[in-house]
C-alpha cells in the first residue's frame, strides 16, 4: 500500500512534474514544480487552510507520482503533454477541447485540397483555427471551392476504369484524377488537364501561367508550397515564404536534373522529366491556387477580391446576369468581413489578445486575432472548474493549452495581468514558433487601447449571456406553468416537469422497424441522453405495439438502475412522456407504465391531417393548445426532433441493408478492409479469383484476413 507521508519525506528537491492519483489509480491532477519537494508537500500540511477546491482534491488523493527533469521549461512542456494526455478532472480543461473545427489546406498532398477538420496532426498540412462558428467555415471553403477550381474529392488512388466526378464535368475541378494511373502521378494526361486549367482561368495572372505567358514577376508569386519552385520548376528551388511553414518535400538540383525526396510516386529526375511542358504548367498553376488560397485564409482579400470583380464584369459582357449577381452578391460578403477586419495597428503585427471573464459555472476566455495589422476575429472558449482560485491562474493555463496546439503562433500575446510564468511560457513558445514571442501586459499606447477594446468586449459578452440565461429560465418557468394546465389530476399536483422524453417509430411497411427517444431537460434539447431501439419482437407496421415494447425496455432498464444504484445510461427517471401519434398512442404507452408501478404521466401529440402538430392530449382529453403560445411552440419543436431523429435512424439502416456487400459477413472484414478490396479488385467475382498472396497485398489486409475473404466466398461459390 502506498504511504503518503513516507514518500513525501524522500521528494527530490529538483524540478519535475506531479501526478496525483485516486484510489481507482485515476490520474486527477498533474502539475509542476521548480522543487517537487516543496510543492507537493504544501498540499498535506494544514489542509483546512487551504482553498475548498484544494481541500476536495486533497481528499482523494490515494497515492502520488513524480518525474524528474532537467528544467523549469522541460517541466512546462511534460505537464502540457500530460493533461493533454489524461485530461485529469481536477486541472483547468478546455470543454470541447477537439470539437471546434479548423480549416485545412492539405498542402501534404500531391495537389492541395481545402477541408474542414476537428483534428489538428502533424502532417505538413495547414491549419487555420480553431473556429466555434461552424457556419463561417463553411461557408468560407464554399467560396474557396468555387473561386477556384482545385481539388475536391479526397481520394488518391484511381484504379482503372476510374471516370471523372461531377466537379469535373461542371468545371470546379480540373480533372487531377486524370494524371494518376492507381495511386502513381503519372501526368498522362497533363495536356488536357491544363487545357482545362487555361480555359477555366483562375487567379489573377494564373490563366497567363498556364498558358506559359506570365511575366517574371507573375512566375515567381506562383512558389510551388509543395517544395517546387512553379514554373522555376526546372531548378527546383525550395519555397519558404514568411507566414508559411518550410515545405513539405525537399528538391536538389543535380547533374542529372532533379532529385526528389517525395512520397508521391516521384522517383528522382524520371518523374520531373515525364512531366513535361503540360506538367510544369499545371505544377505552376496549381502551386499559385494554394498560395493564394492561403493568403486568403491568413486574411489578405485583394487577389479574391480582384478575382471576383473579372469575373463579375466577364460576366456582364456577356449578358448572363445572372451569373454577374452572384459574384456580386460574394463581393458584398467581402466587404462585410473585410469591415469587420479594418486596420487597428501597424500592418506588420500579428497579435493575440487573450481575456478572461467569471462567469456562474466557470470561465469564460476570449482571443482577438489580430493579423497583418487587422482584426480578422475571435474565438471564445470554456474552461471547466479547477483548483486555480484566479482568473490569472487560469488564463496561465488556458495559453499553455491553447497554444501548444494553434495553428499559428503569433509574435505577440496580449494579457490582462503579470504572471511570473509567463517567462518561461514565451522561452518555449518561441521555440515552437522558431522566433522570438513575447507575452506582455500594455500599459500605454495602441496595444493598451487593443486591450481596452477586447476587455469591454468580454464584459459585454458576459452581460448579454446573463441576459439571454435569465430569459430562458423564465422561459423555462413559464412553460412548467404551462404544463401544470394540461397534465392535471391530484397525482400529478404540485410536480414540476424538468425531464422531458418524447418518443416515435419509424418503418417502411413494417420493415427496418425503429424506435427512438429524445430528450428535454430544463426546456432544453440534451443530445447525449438520446437512444435508438431495434424493435425486436413486433412484426409488420405495427406502432402500438412497437411502441410498447421501446417503452418496456426504457423503463425496465430504469428499475433495474434504481434497484442496483448502478448507472447504465436510463438511470434518470423521466417527469412526463409525449408520445408522437395521438390518445390511442399514449393509451398504449399508459398501459406499460401503469404495468411497471410508475406514476409517470403520458401525453400524446396530436398531428392533423397534413402532418403537423396540432395538440397535446392527455388521459383523453384535448388541451387545446394556442397555436401562438409557447407550450404550443415548444411541442412543436419536440415533436419534429423526435420525428426527425426516427427518421434518420429508420434510413441509416435501410440504407446500410440496400448498400451492403456479402463480404460484410466475413469475420475480421470490416468496412476499411471491404472498401479497400473493392476499390482494388472492382467486383466480388474478382476478388474470389484472386490469390492469397494478391489479397494479402491490399491496403489494411494481412495473409489471415485474405485467407478468411477466400474460405467465405468459396463456401458461397458451392
Amino acid at each position: 500500500m502506498f504511504n503518503i507521508e513516507e514518500n513525501l519525506k524522500i521528494l527530490p528537491d529538483k524540478p519535475g512534474v506531479y501526478l496525483y492519483k485516486d484510489k481507482y489509480g485515476e490520474i486527477i491532477y498533474v502539475g509542476k514544480a521548480i522543487s517537487l519537494r516543496n510543492r507537493v508537500r504544501s498540499y498535506f500540511r494544514s489542509t483546512e487552510r487551504l482553498p475548498v477546491k484544494v481541500q476536495a482534491l486533497v481528499k482523494e488523493i490515494d497515492e502520488f507520482e513524480y518525474i524528474i527533469v532537467g528544467s523549469e521549461m522541460e517541466a512546462l512542456i511534460l505537464e502540457n503533454n500530460l493533461i493533454k494526455k489524461n485530461m485529469p478532472r481536477f486541472n483547468v480543461l478546455l470543454r470541447d477541447d477537439k470539437t471546434y473545427p479548423y480549416i485545412k489546406v492539405t498542402t501534404n498532398d500531391d495537389f492541395a485540397r481545402v477541408v474542414k477538420t476537428r483534428r489538428v496532426v502533424n502532417d505538413g498540412g495547414k491549419y487555420f483555427g480553431p473556429y466555434t462558428d461552424v457556419g463561417a467555415v463553411n461557408q468560407l471553403i464554399n467560396l474557396i471551392n468555387k473561386l477556384y477550381p482545385i481539388k475536391k474529392c479526397s481520394s488518391r488512388r484511381f484504379p482503372k476504369g476510374f471516370k471523372p466526378c461531377l466537379n469535373y464535368h461542371i468545371g470546379l475541378c480540373p480533372g487531377i484524377c486524370l494524371l494518376y494511373e492507381g495511386s502513381l502521378l503519372t501526368w498522362k494526361s497533363a495536356d488536357t488537364v491544363a487545357k482545362n486549367l487555361e480555359t477555366v482561368g483562375v487567379g489573377a495572372g494564373i490563366t497567363d501561367v498556364a498558358k506559359g505567358n506570365a511575366s517574371t514577376n507573375e512566375k515567381n508569386t506562383s512558389k510551388d508550397v509543395y517544395g517546387g519552385a512553379g514554373s522555376e520548376w526546372e531548378n527546383c528551388e525550395a519555397f519558404d515564404e514568411e507566414g508559411y511553414p518550410e515545405s513539405v518535400d525537399s528538391f536538389e538540383e543535380t547533374a542529372d536534373g532533379c532529385t526528389a525526396s517525395d512520397e508521391r510516386g516521384c522517383d528522382g529526375a524520371s518523374v520531373c522529366v515525364e512531366m513535361g511542358e503540360a506538367g510544369q504548367k499545371i505544377r505552376a498553376c496549381y502551386d499559385q491556387m494554394a498560395a493564394e488560397i492561403l493568403d486568403f485564409l491568413h486574411g489578405r482579400f485583394e487577389r479574391v477580391e480582384k478575382l471576383l470583380r473579372e469575373r463579375m464584369d466577364a460576366a456582364a459582357t456577356a449578358l448572363d446576369f445572372e451569373r454577374a449577381a452572384k459574384y456580386r452578391d460574394d463581393l458584398l460578403s467581402l466587404d462585410i468581413l473585410r469591415e469587420k477586419q479594418k486596420i487597428v495597428t501597424d500592418p506588420k503585427n500579428d497579435i493575440d489578445i487573450v481575456v478572461s471573464d467569471e462567469v456562474e459555472d466557470g470561465t469564460n476566455i476570449m482571443v482577438f486575432f489580430i493579423r497583418s495589422g487587422k482584426l480578422i476575429g475571435r474565438e471564445s472558449y470554456k474552461l471547466n472548474p479547477s483548483l486555480d482560485e484566479n482568473r490569472e491562474e487560469q488564463t496561465v493555463s488556458f495559453i499553455k493549452q491553447y497554444y501548444s496546439e494553434a495553428s499559428l503562433i503569433p509574435r505577440d500575446i496580449l494579457v490582462e495581468s503579470d504572471n511570473k510564468e509567463y517567462e518561461i511560457i514565451s522561452e518555449w513558445l518561441s521555440a515552437l514558433k522558431g522566433s522570438k514571442v513575447k507575452i506582455s501586459v500594455p500599459q500605454r499606447g495602441e496595444k493598451k487601447a487593443l486591450l481596452d477594446m477586447a476587455l469591454e468586449n468580454i464584459t459585454k459578452t458576459r452581460e448579454t449571456f446573463e441576459k439571454r440565461m435569465q430569459n430562458e429560465a423564465d422561459k423555462t418557468e413559464r412553460l412548467k406553468a404551462a404544463f401544470s394546465t394540461v397534465i392535471t389530476g391530484e397525482e400529478y399536483a404540485g410536480r414540476s416537469i424538468e425531464r422531458i422524453e418524447a418518443y416515435d417509430i419509424s418503418n417502411t411497411s413494417g420493415v427496418d422497424s425503429v424506435g427512438v427517444m429524445v430528450v428535454f431537460e430544463h426546456g432544453k434539447k440534451r443530445p447525449k441522453d438520446y437512444r435508438k431501439f431495434k424493435i425486436k419482437t413486433v412484426e409488420g407496421p405495427n406502432d402500438y405495439g412497437s411502441l410498447q415494447e421501446v417503452i418496456y425496455r426504457r423503463l425496465s432498464e430504469y428499475i433495474k438502475a434504481r434497484e442496483s444504484g448502478a448507472p447504465n445510461g436510463f438511470e434518470k427517471k423521466p417527469d412526463l412522456l409525449l408520445i408522437d401519434g395521438g390518445e390511442k398512442q399514449a393509451a398504449a404507452v399508459e398501459a406499460v407504465v401503469d404495468a411497471l408501478k410508475l406514476d409517470i404521466p403520458v401525453a400524446g401529440m396530436v398531428k392533423d391531417d397534413k402532418h403537423r402538430t396540432e395538440d397535446l392530449v392527455f388521459k383523453g382529453v384535448r388541451a387545446g393548445l394556442d397555436k401562438r403560445g409557447e407550450l404550443y411552440k415548444f411541442i412543436y419543436f419536440i415533436q419534429e426532433e423526435v420525428h426527425r431523429f426516427a427518421i434518420d435512424y429508420h434510413k441509416n439502416l435501410r440504407d446500410k441493408r440496400v448498400t451492403g456487400s456479402v463480404l460484410d459477413n466475413i469475420t475480421g472484414v470490416g468496412e476499411k478492409r471491404r472498401n479497400a478490396l473493392l476499390s482494388h479488385f472492382g467486383s466480388v467475382e474478382a476478388i474470389r479469383n484472386a490469390s492469397v498472396e494478391e489479397l494479402a497485398g491490399v491496403t489494411s489486409m494481412n495473409r489471415k484476413a485474405a485467407e478468411a475473404v477466400l474460405e467465405f466466398l468459396k463456401e458461397k461459390n458451392d
